[in-house]
């Protein structure tokens, strides 16, 4: 759907592209130390995918964004004699389904826009178990803190649409959040992060 539009001469009419995505804040955190497991997190990464757009009445439109991105983190549990690590790697999709307002005349296009987002992983967790002082075993299964495969939400966003000869020169900072953690420890001080902010940058091209 995001890709196939029909064709549109209007500076603000249909168009496709790409998006790219940098949050301000990690996707998973550490809102206190955890009292069984340190916890070690690599999630700050810029999120990319595509981007499609519809013309509506009134000078909206109706946007469908799907960014990718992917997050790690590491646990690790001490025992008397034996020390559990688990790696963990998270492949994401967040999706927004955008109403889209346009606003004024010119080369620079201001829009408000806001709508659905969702949120769908998966992870592949490999097990360490070392028993002191030299055994070492690996398994994969699913990492204990994983408790929701998707979750949905709510997004806003502010930006400009201008032109750079074919191309839509779309920079916006967008608020997202979400209603589940797609990730909790038992104790509750590893958790997903609901709330989102980022700056998103697209490159979009009218059809």
């Amino acid at each position: 759907m995001l890709l196939f539009l029909p064709a549109s001469t209007s500076a603000f009419g249909q168009s496709y592209g790409l998006k790219f995505a940098y949050p301000t804040r990690e996707a998973l955190q550490l809102s206190a130390p955890d009292p069984h497991t340190t916890y070690s997190i690599h999630s700050q990464t810029p999120k990319f995918g595509v981007t499609g757009e519809l013309p509506l009445p009134a000078n909206f439109k109706f946007e469908i964004d799907a960014l990718y991105s992917q997050w790690s983190y590491v646990s690790t549990v001490m025992g008397v004699d034996n020390s559990v690590r688990s790696t963990t790697t998270i492949n994401a999709w967040d999706f927004a389904v955008l109403a889209k307002r346009g606003f004024f005349a010119g080369p620079f296009k201001p829009f408000l826009d806001g709508g659905a987002a969702f949120r769908a992983v998966n992870e592949d967790t490999e097990i360490t178990t070392t028993v002191f002082p030299n055994l070492v075993t690996r398994t994969r299964m699913a990492a204990p803190e994983f408790v929701h495969q998707a979750t949905a939400g709510f997004a806003v966003g502010a930006g400009l649409d201008f032109r750079i000869g074919k191309f839509h020169v779309v920079p916006e900072v967008r608020y997202t959040e979400f209603q589940q953690n797609n990730f909790r420890s038992p104790s509750g001080n590893f958790h997903s992060n609901l709330k989102q902010p980022m700056f998103v940058l697209g490159l979009q091209k009218s059809r």
